[in-house]
């Protein structure tokens, strides 16, 4: 039976290894905390176990593990050790009680209370009501805010101090379990809050670390500093790079440490030397050895998929099938299209690109037939997210997952990986210019060597959010076969969505720069462009045209608002949700069921009410759904909220049908009747409303309006001033992401 026991060690400890951080020694039992106490041997016996860092000379720990026999007697193998902080004295009471109450209600308590503490703690309303201000409805407030605090407080008197919020605070204790154990962990490596506590990055711990007196120049922070900076340029967002150039390296590492670079450089080396880092002085590169690492086994991998030996069917077969394919679809395939389904089918690595139009989808059916008539090979089909699986579905008419659920994600990693491959043979993922490195390993190490791997991607849309440039890096290796679609399908040509994006993409200056304008082009109608020079103009445009277009479809699913920026702009999310909030779903009285959510650094304060379209902004593992089912909810997620109740909500997502989110995951959930591009990649809605002008100049570019306007299934709205629209069509996105895997394969 598991134990876990309040101790005080009697003498100095008996052996301690600095190399493993096993320690043992004896101890005084003060308290058994869980199991049975029949279990021990006696109030004092000896301990033995692998701590976290090494034990002080005669201290109280927390220990917990089983009571075992051997050759020395009776012991508690313990499986965890940390220090006890408890408040015991008054100076500790009262920094705890200044952590939840107000500085003039501490005040008045202790300059009228002998034991404030001892009388809140035991809910004596009776004395509390003897301070001046402060009533019984005010005394229950201040136990009851006692009570849901108590079991925080060693962690507020410990890190209060440090600069750290109570919320923070809270967070901290919840993540490891216990007060003593967020301590226990903080005193060994402040810098692990960082990479195990979510909002608080490497500058927050350091701001910490530096208040607990870790040194500027120590090897520990520099070493931290190091990690933190290679791993972010590969996570950011918008960078994305898997290595940095020495001179870029020495600018960035210097001005996030404060330290001399000399002194970095020592710690560096040493983390060259243990592949902590990677490092090529010919080349100008500095990379965490786990993206080079990465990078290499991707094109080995993809090596191995490429040369192993190839399936085929017979060229006349094929055509036989691609002839009833045409009589069924009712159009011909372009000879790119026809070349692409022979190479496909011949070989077992293949992108295939090409822009909105062209095909691509279409391309993948006609392959869909050939081997579902002529073979009894199994097929997959996966994308990154839930709305471009069910794109890809819906075009080719099989079935598709999102990648996640292809390879049995359950919240702490894979079912199905190298070591227990997918039974397949041939997965096909599409929209892989959003797919990251990291997911895309995970993906490809599941695929058994003999087995077809397509990827369809379109090379105008915007660089992933997330490590790499993987579509790019493939074209531009020359070892992956590439198939490239450029040739508009006849029935795509009657959609000015398709033929004005292509327009867009090849840079066509359209209208002037002092133009208002007013069209709707296309033979199929699908386009409007709504230009003003006047942006104070845009806003309205945008909340009007939105009225009308959802009287159109009367479902908010089919009608998306595209923004380029969150905040702090006439045209952003935040303001435009919060406008067609209050026109379609206000609140209509005091019973309206809302979940409030405060103003941050990055974002004002909002409310989600029921009937609210939302995207979840955070993956969720392990939640429910009403019939008590369990799924996962990812980072994109649209749906619309259905009820909300005090412990939870319940939403009825696009892709996953109703799930139950509890009250401590709500911080992911935002409004979506307007989105960021970046949010809607991947995405299609029926009818799409881009809303931009120069105050988002650093976000908009050629490939932000490009894959803007091809969200759109049935029609779009371009919404600005001319002027900025002129801005996309010229303007590139930045995207000077540095990464091994070209290099790699051109050095194979």
């Amino acid at each position: 039976m598991k134990l876990k026991i309040k101790i005080r060690q009697k003498k100095d400890i008996s052996f301690y290894s600095p190399d493993t951080n096993w320690t043992a020694f004896l101890a005084d039992v003060i308290s058994v905390m869980e199991g049975d106490k029949k279990e021990l041997p006696s109030d004092r016996f000896r301990m033995s176990g692998y701590t976290m860092a090494e034990p002080t000379n005669r201290g109280i720990y927390i220990v917990e593990g089983n009571i075992i026999e051997t050759p020395y007697g009776t012991q508690l193998k313990f499986s965890s050790m940390y220090e006890c902080t408890e408040i015991d004295t008054q100076e500790d009471e009262k920094m705890f009680l200044e952590q939840i109450l107000t500085e003039k209600q501490v005040k008045t308590l202790y300059d009228t209370l002998d034991e404030p503490f001892e009388y809140i703690k035991s809910k004596n309303i009776k004395e509390l009501v003897k301070v001046k201000g402060i009533g019984a409805k005010t005394a229950q407030k201040i136990i009851d805010k006692f009570v849901s605090s108590e079991r925080y407080a060693p962690a507020y008197n410990f890190f209060a101090p440090l600069g750290v919020s109570s919320s923070r605070i809270k967070q901290l204790v919840e993540q490891y379990g216990s007060p003593d154990k967020a301590i226990a962990k903080f005193k060994q490596n402040p810098y692990m809050l960082a990479d195990d506590v979510k909002g608080i990055g490497f500058k927050s711990a350091d701001k910490i670390a530096l208040q607990y007196n870790i040194a500027k120049d120590s090897k520990f922070r520099i070493k931290a500093g190091v990690t933190y900076l290679l791993k972010d340029i590969a996570t950011n967002p918008m960078l994305g790079s898997t290595w940095l150039t020495h001179e870029k390296f020495e600018i960035m590492v210097v001005d996030l440490l404060d330290v001399n670079y000399d002194r970095i450089k020592v710690v560096l080396e040493d983390m060259v030397k243990a592949k902590l880092v990677y490092e090529d002085i010919n080349k100008d590169q500095l990379a965490l050895y786990y993206y080079y690492d990465l990078e290499c086994k991707i094109v080995d991998k993809l090596n191995q998929l490429n040369n192993a030996s190839v399936k085929t069917i017979d060229n006349k077969i094929i055509q036989k099938e691609i002839d009833k394919t045409i009589k069924k679809q009712g159009f011909e395939f372009t000879d790119e299209q026809l070349d692409g389904i022979y190479k496909v089918l011949n070989q077992n690595v293949s992108v295939i690109v090409g822009l909105a139009g062209t095909g691509k989808s279409s391309l993948i059916k006609g392959i869909y037939d050939i081997i579902y008539n002529n073979t009894t090979d199994v097929i997959r089909q996966c994308a990154f997210s839930g709305q471009a699986s069910k794109r890809i579905a819906e075009a080719t008419g099989y079935e598709s997952s999102t990648i996640h659920r292809l390879l049995g994600f359950q919240g702490d990693g894979f079912v199905y990986k190298e070591d227990n491959p997918l039974d397949v043979d041939m997965v096909i993922i599409d929209e892989i210019s959003m797919v990251g490195l990291e997911l895309f390993w995970s993906l490809i190490q599941a695929i058994p060597n003999g087995s077809k791997l397509i990827m369809l991607g379109d090379n105008g849309q915007l660089p992933p959010i997330g490590i790499g440039n993987l579509l790019s890096n493939l074209m531009d290796s020359n070892k992956i076969p590439i198939i490239e679609l450029t040739k508009i399908h006849r029935q795509a040509k009657k959609s000015a969505i398709i033929t004005t994006s292509q327009k867009v993409r090849h840079k066509e200056i359209m209208f002037k720069e002092s133009l208002d304008t007013d069209q709707v082009l296309g033979e199929l109608q699908d386009l409007h462009f709504c230009l003003r020079e006047d942006k104070t103009l845009l806003y309205d445009l945008v909340i009007d045209t939105f009225k009308q277009e959802l009287q159109k479809y009367k479902d908010i699913r089919d009608v998306q608002i595209i923004v380029a920026q969150n905040d702090r702009i006439k045209l952003s999310r935040m303001k435009i949700n919060k406008a067609i909030q209050n026109m379609i779903n206000p609140k209509k009285n005091k019973f309206t069921r809302e979940i409030s959510f405060e103003a941050t650094k990055n974002k004002s304060d909002y409310c989600i009410r029921e009937g609210d379209k939302i995207i979840n902004r955070k993956n969720h593992y392990s939640v429910r759904t009403p019939d008590d089912n369990v799924t996962n909810i990812f980072n994109g997620s649209m749906g619309i909220v259905k009820e909300i109740h005090k412990k939870y909500c319940i939403i009825d997502f696009y892709d996953e049908g109703e799930v139950i989110i509890p009250k401590e995951k709500y911080a992911g959930l935002e409004l979506a009747y307007a989105i960021t591009c970046h949010s809607s990649q991947g995405s299609q809605f029926k009818d799409v409303i881009v809303a931009f002008d120069n105050s988002s100049y650093v976000m908009l570019s050629n490939e932000w309006l490009y894959t803007a306007i091809t969200r759109a299934k049935s029609m779009a709205h371009i919404i600005a001033e001319p002027k900025s629209f002129n801005t996309c069509i010229y303007k590139n996105a930045i995207d000077d992401r540095k990464t091994f895997l070209v290099q790699i394969f051109q050095e194979i």
